[in-house]
């Protein structure tokens, strides 16, 4: 990895709070490399 970005994915948390992640973009768990996330408080 370069430091691209790839497409926005949007998911949603239970209504527990609980959040289940999609798999990393490298296809690998952990990632072979290192990914950020930025998670945002949607109303």
């Amino acid at each position: 990895m370069n430091g691209n970005w790839y497409d926005a994915l949007t998911v949603q948390t239970d209504r527990k709070g609980n959040l289940v992640m999609p798999p990393f973009p490298d296809g690998n768990n952990p990632a072979a490399n290192d990914y950020a996330a930025k998670i945002k408080l949607v109303n």
